[in-house]
């Protein structure tokens, strides 16, 4: 059997840096027994988790060009981790050879990936009506445990209690750069690290118990305090180090299951870091492109602030059917167990939905996609005024003449011959960035206009243009280097792993070769 662990979020440098320096013992102990390898992969844009988990649960996942977008033909905005969104999504993703097919679990994901087994996973938690579908047993069976119950509550409230703090440390230290801290944030994060953290952990226990082949689940506490706090702050590596003990525990689950279990460990994306558009320039995206277009234009911006408030949903809507005093007290917080639907927004003239440092720009009363010919004759100095923002990396549009071309204030590239005027575009990203430019701009829903932030090549910095000091989603910094740590005994993959689909093709060719193992436990080891 296969257990694959997301760690969602985290950037190799940064697991390397963390190993070296011993702050997560259990992997560290891994990597230099020599019992596992750590390799890093190239996210492709956008390096978001519905982006890598389709490719690395489905093989596939062509036309997701960000974490939210809009589709003009609906007047909709597609948000990939709303449980009605994440189901039409993963609709669209499906193959034939999803990892989890094979008498599967997912937990804790966007996605399902052919699992018959699914807790707290966004595209199966509702029916297209909203109605509840989940598996309130699976929940039943962690809640029930008085221990666990006061266990989870107490650690929650003293994470709580340590956010409050470490917050007003730094207002007081006046750290830079840094975003509000406040509202619901300090128990999305509690519930985040520790509530999610252990009944992920408690589900895969109880399904290695159960001899389930293969089973893929994300820890998400990581990602979601490193948005707030920095990836590489002392907040997020403390995260870290307490989600990493779970393997201790992971692995002497699998010692006594009934079948051997080999760990996979891996996340799907990084983050990069650095104050926010907003903080720099004191005004959002969609605040500068009502500006430059001048006519007074009705722009929606769509963004967020980090993904654990709908895992959170998830979770109490499952809690919701369990049953008893969690039930009410679920049902109290989360609703009655039907999740609204936003109605379609038909009345936005321009949308700018923001993932990370990455925005796409939609005419949203514009049928098909704008060229960059039609945009510069409807909306005069639109254009001109975003590349020469000083907040602005640069933009991609589709040319009548040309195709795909990237536009900045070093020059202008077209992406498909590679002829670069007065300067190269994309000077200090990735090499492969041009080619993978060129991958987003053939999704039908991809934006009008592409806006990527500006990047520091000095620091890796970016300026996301959601509240986030953390982000994801372009190109720029650590965000598209993500991990995996594998069993040594599998050797080096062929070629280096390029896009989620890569790592899918990689696993997917072990659990296959796993098929015709014996499925009994071999003198209580661990394989």
């Amino acid at each position: 059997g296969l257990v694959v662990v997301q760690i969602d979020g985290l950037a190799r440098p940064i697991l390397a840096h963390q190993i070296q320096a011993g702050r997560v013992p259990h992997i560290s102990q891994w990597v230099r027994s020599g019992r596992y390898k750590l390799n890093g992969w190239e996210a492709l844009l956008p390096p978001t988790t519905p982006a890598s988990q389709a490719g690395i649960l489905h093989g596939n996942n062509n036309g997701i060009p960000a974490f939210r977008w809009y589709e003009k033909e609906q007047h909709r905005l597609l948000v990939s981790n709303r449980p009605w969104d994440a189901r039409t999504i993963e609709d669209r993703q499906s193959t034939d050879h999803a990892l989890l097919r094979d008498h599967g679990s997912s937990v804790g994901n966007i996605f399902a990936g052919g699992a018959e087994h699914c807790v707290v996973t966004m595209s199966r938690l509702t029916t297209d009506t909203g109605r509840f579908v989940g598996r309130a047993q699976d929940l039943y069976d962690y809640f029930v445990s008085p221990y666990n119950l006061y266990r989870a509550l107490g650690a929650m409230i003293w994470e709580v209690v340590v956010e409050i703090y470490e917050a007003w440390r730094q207002r007081l230290r006046k750290d830079e750069p840094r975003v509000s801290r406040g509202g619901v944030y300090p128990l999305v994060r509690a519930v985040s690290t520790i509530l999610l953290r252990d009944i992920t952990t408690w589900m895969l226990v109880a399904d290695m118990f159960g001899g389930r082949r293969v089973m893929y689940a994300d820890y998400l506490g990581y990602d979601e305090v490193a948005h707030h706090s920095g990836p590489w702050s002392p907040d997020a590596r403390r995260v870290l180090k307490k989600m990493e003990g779970q393997f201790r525990q992971l692995e002497h689950a699998a010692r006594r299951a009934p079948r051997p279990y080999q760990f996979v460990v891996l996340s799907d994306h990084g983050q990069s870091t650095g104050a926010t558009f907003r903080r720099r320039y004191g005004l959002t995206l969609d605040q500068l492109v009502h500006q430059l277009m001048g006519e007074q234009p009705n722009v929606r911006l769509a963004s967020g602030r980090g993904e654990g408030l709908w895992q959170i949903r998830a979770l109490l809507a499952e809690a919701g059917h369990v049953g008893g005093l969690v039930a009410r007290g679920a049902r109290l917080v989360g609703g009655a167990g039907i999740i609204p639907r936003p109605a379609a927004d038909e009345d936005a003239e321009v949308v700018v939905c923001a993932s990370g440092n990455l925005a796409l720009v939609y005419f949203a009363q514009r049928a098909g996609r704008l060229t960059l010919e039609d945009i510069e004759l409807s909306f005069p100095g639109l254009i001109a005024g975003l590349v020469q923002h000083p907040g602005i990396g640069f933009l991609m549009l589709d040319s009548e003449a040309e195709g795909p071309v990237v536009l900045s204030k070093h020059g202008r590239c077209d992406l498909k011959s590679g002829r670069c005027e007065n300067g190269d575009p994309l000077r200090g990203l990735d090499p492969h960035t041009a080619t993978l430019l060129q991958r987003l701009a053939s999704y039908p829903n991809v934006g009008d206009i592409v806006v990527n932030s500006v990047w520091d090549l000095r620091t890796g910095e970016v300026a996301a243009f959601e509240e986030l000091v953390g982000c994801h989603g372009g190109a720029g910094g650590l965000q598209t280097h993500p991990f995996l740590l594998y069993p040594a005994e599998w050797g080096d993959p062929p070629v280096p792993l390029c896009g989620a689909e890569s790592v899918h093709a990689f696993l997917r060719q072990h659990v296959s070769a796993s098929a015709g193992e014996s499925e009994t436990r071999q003198d209580g080891q661990m394989v």
